[in-house]
């Protein structure tokens, strides 16, 4: 569902004990955060010695939960997994009235890094083959982006730091549809998630580079910054509180996770659901939100999509 999409009724929420924790899941179950939420659910419960209620509230491309969550009472017994969506919701949609910046994160869940592929015909073997080619006067056609998922982020961050000479094709709605564009040789290049469950859709096409700190396993290309180009971005997934929580009561919510993703099996059980385990504790959670968000915000502005350009208020980071 796209951040532009309507919203759903919020409907009603689970009946809550005085010492449940409730987790706010902006997604479906079904979706990588109700699915990680619901592997992890029994080990916080286990840790922390307290019911764990999980309400999804999906809508509006994770708006309805994420609002939710960033206004939830500040007594340590909300927490609210985030997707790149609170990074940028806020300059799509005038709907989204909070930021980063309402939220305290625990942790970094899970990180699955974009892709940037070509066709398997492509005559590309390499990123700089691709620049190559356009520094030559070749003009690449590369998918319309269509609800501004992370992989449609990379592409449009990609081709803005790289001045690369395009022009968009029509008629993908989904990345499934996008990967069909570039094995039917209708598009030169796109940008797709490298998540466990997806990388055997790949067939028909190559990859050129990994836009994460670290190549793949099992992938033989690099990660684009030793292509030349600066650019980490893919989905993600996080548990936050709001901000006004005292550190006293985040700290507990902080060592349970940080001891969950640390045991094996628990990271073995979110691979097998198709989560990549990826974790990075409260600090470095927050300073990637505030960057994700700021970056978003300048090519937001750059193409002109930013709702809050001109608006007289500065975005909190």
């Amino acid at each position: 569902m796209g951040l532009a999409a309507a919203a759903l009724p919020l409907g009603p929420r689970p009946a809550r004990a005085g010492n449940e924790l409730c987790v706010i899941v902006p997604e479906l179950p079904t979706d990588p955060g109700g699915i990680a939420l619901r592997v992890l659910a029994p080990e916080l419960e286990a840790a922390l010695g307290r019911p764990v209620v999980v309400d999804f509230r999906p809508g509006a491309g994770g708006i309805v939960g994420l609002m939710a969550g960033a206004s939830a009472a500040p007594d340590g017994l909300t927490l609210t997994v985030l997707t790149p969506a609170v990074t940028l919701a806020p300059w799509l949609s005038r709907r989204m009235d909070c930021t980063p910046a309402d939220f305290a994160p625990l942790g970094r869940i899970s990180f699955a890094p974009s892709l940037l592929l070509v066709g398997a015909a492509s005559p590309w073997r390499s990123l700089d083959d691709l620049l190559g080619a356009a520094r030559a006067g070749r003009r690449v056609v590369v998918p319309a982006p269509w609800d501004w998922r992370p992989a449609e982020v990379a592409q449009a961050m990609f081709l803005a730091r790289t001045g690369l000479p395009h022009v968009t094709a029509l008629g993908a709605e989904t990345g499934g549809e996008r990967l069909a564009q570039l094995a039917r040789g209708e598009v030169d290049l796109a940008f797709a998630a490298a998540e466990p469950t997806r990388l055997g859709a790949l067939a028909g096409v190559r990859v050129l580079a990994v836009a994460g700190p670290a190549r793949l396993p099992g992938l033989d290309a690099p990660t684009l910054a030793e292509a030349g180009v600066d650019l980490t971005l893919g989905p993600w997934r996080m548990l936050a509180v709001p901000s006004q929580v005292p550190e006293r009561l985040r700290a507990p919510l902080q060592a349970a996770l940080r001891g969950a993703l640390a045991e094996t099996p628990l990271r073995a059980a979110l691979a097998r659901a198709g989560i990549a385990p990826s974790w990075i504790g409260p600090a470095g959670a927050a300073d990637q939100l505030a960057e994700e968000c700021r970056q978003a915000g300048a090519l937001f502005s750059a193409l002109g999509l930013n709702v809050r350009a001109g608006a007289g208020a500065a975005m909190r980071s």
